[in-house]
């Protein structure tokens, strides 16, 4: 890989160091507008739909030679997420050009098939990424992962090897499935926890209310991700069971697979996740880059303000993709 100039590396602002202040102060206290852009509906091969959000400037002619960045967003996240209308205001102001990425379910409609989204569920990714790449051939496309975002965008990388991103971002990628998953249970007194399995049963009740999924098991006995994943994630997409998912669905040990250029973008202090949990060098192919943070949470990185922006892991996106254009 040619020489890549970093960003800066991350230093928590004053007073928000702590890795739940990091993780939970974006969400409540960046006051962000939600982001209104172009929407749009695609069909997927299996009879299903996926809902798309642009940003402004997509079909503008001038717009036409400016580079394309998809988004794939967390657990539970949409559109509406404060990450993902902060990234796509700031790739219209930076002349760039957004697909946001709804996951089968998480667009506030409910889908026609059981499916869902997995961390390694790449197919609908894989199908986006086609569908624009036959309209505009000619443009630069990249991609940022936002945890579970992050896994389904390093399992695509892992098992899609040739393929037409020129440079892609992981932000706070749960690696080991298995251990994010016992984490997030134990983190916080549990709060993690019940606010993702509200999102997560919300959306399925929409589909047992429409007959898609069986009202079995009741939702009401849901306690844990873990539960969860075994009820649901796992026997919808052909896992023997939780366990099964995770150690199939994890990305960490293939890391080393990966030659599309990536970086790494991760706070040691992830509340998601075991220090340990953050990838080894050793364990990464020359292409991968990566910024470790002792601090920043979980897609947090609340930096010490500068530039007028306070958020350091937009900017430091950015910077990583000035280099490959």
């Amino acid at each position: 890989m040619e020489k890549i100039k970093p960003c800066e590396s991350f230093e928590p602002a004053q007073l928000l160091a702590n890795r739940h202040i990091q993780t939970i102060y974006p969400v409540f206290f960046r006051h962000h507008k939600p982001y209104s852009g172009i929407t749009e509906r695609c069909e997927t091969p299996d009879g299903d739909f996926l809902d798309l959000v642009l940003t402004n400037n997509f079909y503008r002619k001038e717009s036409q030679n400016f580079p394309i960045i998809f988004l794939l967003h967390g657990l539970g996240g949409d559109i509406r997420s404060q990450y993902a209308s902060a990234m796509m205001d700031l790739m219209e102001r930076k002349n760039y050009r957004g697909v946001f990425i709804h996951y089968r379910g998480c667009s506030g409609e409910a889908n026609r098939k059981p499916i869902s989204y997995n961390g390694a569920f790449i197919q609908d990714f894989e199908f986006v990424i086609k569908t624009f790449h036959k309209k505009n051939k000619s443009a630069i496309t990249f991609a940022v992962g936002y945890s579970i975002g992050g896994s389904i965008l390093l399992n695509y990388l892992i098992h899609r090897p040739q393929n037409s991103l020129r440079a892609t971002v992981g932000i706070s990628v749960p690696y080991n499935l298995s251990s994010a998953s016992r984490s997030i249970g134990k983190a916080f007194f549990g709060v993690y926890e019940k606010h993702l399995l509200r999102s997560l049963k919300k959306s399925t009740k929409r589909k047992m209310d429409a007959g898609i999924l069986p009202d079995k098991p009741s939702l009401a006995s849901i306690h844990t991700l873990w539960d969860f994943d075994d009820a649901f994630t796992a026997p919808i997409h052909g896992y023997r069971d939780a366990a099964d998912y995770y150690e199939k669905a994890s990305s960490g040990s293939h890391l080393h697979s990966i030659k599309t250029p990536l970086l790494l973008i991760h706070a040691r202090d992830d509340p998601f996740m075991l220090p340990t949990d953050a990838p080894a060098p050793e364990s990464l192919h020359g292409n991968t880059l990566t910024m470790i943070s002792p601090r920043g949470g979980h897609v947090g990185f609340v930096g010490k303000k500068a530039n007028g922006s306070r958020f350091w892991m937009e900017e430091c996106i950015f910077d990583y993709f000035q280099n490959f254009y």
